[in-house]
This record gives structure tokens, C-alpha cells and sequence, in this order.
């Protein structure tokens, strides 16, 4: 018996047009093996509608065609299920399909990928009451993400320049850090909490991190001038910004951050949102099936 899969494309993520995409799966897909449909997203949240009919329906895999939100929410649908998460790159950063090595826009790549079902079982989190897969954080790049959201352009040049219109504003926050049982306290620019590597357009921010570990990656970058900041920037791209004097890193299951500042913002995959006083993050052990090289 075939196996059904459901193609979710987000024709609105990223800046490419994806009207040739439909046609690209119909031509590598393999028929034999799979029974697909292919749907596209209406607005915002639809992909977790669409995820979850899937499942009650009993297919075998459902593939996230966009960026990182996309594939929040199509995974954020099968936890703890046996519904396989494929994924086709086709957002502005791509950060969690970058961490599998997966090409923007390489069909071909991903559906190769699919066909071939090699089937590994990750860790997700959980930020407060919001599933992530990828990484979340809390500070600055929080805020960037909430005012990326706010604006209608995608694409790099967009990303970097909201990255450096928010770190000259040197925008600080107090904060006491509670990882397990060992607590920290200072001012931090950001504080990452990874499940894995790279927020996107290969900007890795927790080279180690691993996604079957059990353990998320706190990355926590310290107040500093904003003159070490750019001459430590290029760390981001040769996976070495754990090596900076003014960044610790820290392994845990479960960090708690507290911050009584007010104008601090969060975000989980990419999305933007004020913070709550406390941020609770979790680890959500074994329990996405993904699809990856």
C-alpha cells in the first residue's frame, strides 16, 4: 500500500515564487511510494489546521514548504505521533532546514531526501506554551524578530539591517538565568536557548548543539560595547561566537528567565512576541519524527 504525504506550501515565506513548485514535486516524488496532495496555506496558522488533518487522517508524512515558521507549524501538529516531518527550504532565513543541510529552493534536494525515509527521532522545546524546534531567545534578537513582523520585506539585507538598527540602541536587560539548579545573574544583549545551531542565512549561534541530546544550548551574550559586538560578528559565520569573552554558554533541560525590565521581547522560531516577566523553556524530548539527509 502507498504511503500518503501532504505537500504544505506557504506561498507567502521567503521572497522566491513558488508557482513551480507543485509541478517540481509531481516530477520527483516517487509515485510508487507515495500517495500525496499537495495544499497550499490561506493565512496565518492554516499549516497547523491542515498538519493536523493530516494526522487524524493517518498519513505517513507531512512536509513544510517555506521557512522556519512554516515548519513550527506543521511540527508543533505531529508531536509525539508516528507522522514523519519532511521539509522543502523555501523561507527568507531557513535556519532550522540550514541545520539539516538542506538548499533553499532545491526541491529536487528535499524530495530526494523524502523518497530515500531516512527517519531520525528529534528533541522539540517549549517556550511558555510555545512549541519550537529550532531556537528561541530572548532580548535582542527577540525584538528583532517581533519588528520583522511588523514589516511587509524579507530577504537578508532586510534581516540585517533591523540587526543593526537594534544593536546600536544597545538595549540591555537584567536578568536572572536558572538552568536546572544553578542560577546566574547579569546584563545580557540576548540569551539563546538552542536546540539547534543556527538562527538562519547560516548565522550559526550554537555550534554544538545537538537535536537527539535531550539538552538545549544556552547561549548567553553579556553586556558589552557595541564595538566588540561587530568585531566579534564574524563568529557567527566560522561557528566559533561561544569563543568570545563576553558570551558563556551553558547545557540544560530546563532554564528559566526572569526579567522584571519592561520592552523585552522573545521569540520562538523567528516570531516576535513581548515577554512575560518569567520565560519558562523545556525540553521536549524524542518526539518529532523528521525526514533528513
Amino acid at each position: 500500500m502507498k504511503k500518503k504525504i501532504r505537500f504544505i506550501i506557504n506561498p507567502k515565506s521567503g521572497v522566491s515564487n513558488k508557482e513551480n513548485f507543485a509541478s517540481q514535486i509531481e516530477k520527483y516524488i516517487d509515485t510508487n511510494l507515495y500517495e500525496h496532495d499537495i495544499v497550499s496555506t490561506e493565512r496565518a496558522g492554516h499549516a497547523i489546521e491542515l498538519s493536523r488533518d493530516a494526522k487524524e487522517k493517518n498519513y505517513d508524512t507531512v512536509v513544510a514548504v517555506g521557512g522556519d515558521g512554516s515548519v513550527n507549524e506543521v511540527a508543533s501538529q505531529l508531536l509525539h505521533s508516528e507522522v514523519n516531518l519532511g521539509i522543502i527550504s523555501a523561507g527568507s532565513g531557513n535556519g532550522f532546514a540550514g541545520n539539516l543541510g538542506l538548499k533553499r529552493n532545491d526541491v529536487k534536494q528535499a524530495i530526494e531526501i523524502i523518497n530515500n525515509r531516512n527517519v531520525q527521532i528529534i528533541d522539540s522545546c517549549q517556550a511558555n506554551d510555545k512549541f519550537y524546534i529550532n531556537v528561541a531567545g530572548l532580548g535582542l534578537d527577540g525584538r528583532i524578530s517581533y519588528n520583522v513582523k511588523q514589516g511587509s520585506k524579507r530577504g537578508l539585507q532586510m534581516y540585517l539591517k533591523a540587526v543593526l538598527k537594534e544593536t546600536f540602541k544597545k538595549k540591555f536587560f537584567h536578568a536572572t538565568v536558572t538552568i536546572d539548579d544553578k542560577e546566574y545573574s547579569g546584563e545580557y544583549i540576548t540569551i539563546v536557548v538552542a536546540n539547534a545551531a543556527m538562527y538562519g542565512y547560516n548565522f550559526v549561534v550554537a555550534p554544538d548543539a545537538d537535536l537527539q541530546d535531550g539538552l538545549v544550548d544556552i547561549v548567553m551574550i553579556k553586556k558589552t560595547n557595541v564595538i566588540d559586538y561587530f568585531l566579534n560578528s564574524y563568529r557567527f559565520l566560522n561557528k566559533s561566537i561561544h569563543k568570545s569573552a563576553f558570551v558563556d554558554v551553558y547545557r540544560g533541560q530546563r532554564v528559566s528567565i526572569k526579567s522584571t525590565e519592561e520592552d523585552v521581547y522573545y521569540h520562538v522560531d523567528g516570531e516576535g512576541m513581548s515577554a512575560p516577566e518569567t520565560t519558562l523553556f523545556t525540553v521536549i524530548p524524542k518526539s518529532i519524527r523528521i525526514l533528513r539527509p
